[in-house]
């Protein structure tokens, strides 16, 4: 047999939870307000959340990551180079949507486009194909070390 209080209270979280629904938008904004005044408090909770199941938080991080692949890139723009993902795509668009360096339409390597920047700096520089990037790279990000290469292969050439 039902007790009273049972029905009470099947009633009062179906009153919730339509509440809930009803206010997402209010609770949403509340809850963002609360997490900005409360760094702490949230890293502090998520610490806790992860320390007791470390492999349910990776699934669902990797859940999250996968169902929202533009705002893990938004994040990484912005972690990394300081840059929102509307101000690398403008930056995209006007080297013309190619590489900055050799003008390729096709970013090659992995099939992402490099983000180059100043490593003293941090200073974004443009967009780069995977050769390029790589190239630069590892000619230690320098002129010096471009102009090296340069000179090398100017060397080479007259005696080819």
């Amino acid at each position: 047999m039902t007790t009273r209080t049972e029905v009470e209270k099947a009633e009062k979280a179906k009153y919730d939870c339509e509440y809930r629904d009803k206010n997402r938008a209010k609770r949403n904004e509340w809850s963002r307000a609360w997490r900005k005044a409360n760094p702490e408090k949230v890293k502090a909770s998520s610490r806790a959340r992860y320390k007791a199941n470390p492999e349910r938080e990776r699934k669902r991080t990797r859940a999250w990551a996968k169902a929202k692949p533009e705002k893990v890139r938004a994040n990484h723009l912005l972690k990394n180079y300081g840059i929102t993902l509307e101000q690398w795509n403008a930056l995209f668009a006007s080297q013309g949507s190619v590489c900055g360096n050799c003008h390729a339409t096709e970013p090659g390597g992995s099939g992402t486009w490099h983000t180059d920047h100043c490593h003293e700096t941090g200073v974004v520089r443009g967009i780069l194909c995977a050769d390029c990037n790589t190239g630069i790279g590892k000619l230690g990000d320098t002129i010096e070390g471009l102009l090296q290469a340069v000179e090398y292969l100017k060397r080479k050439a007259d005696k080819a």
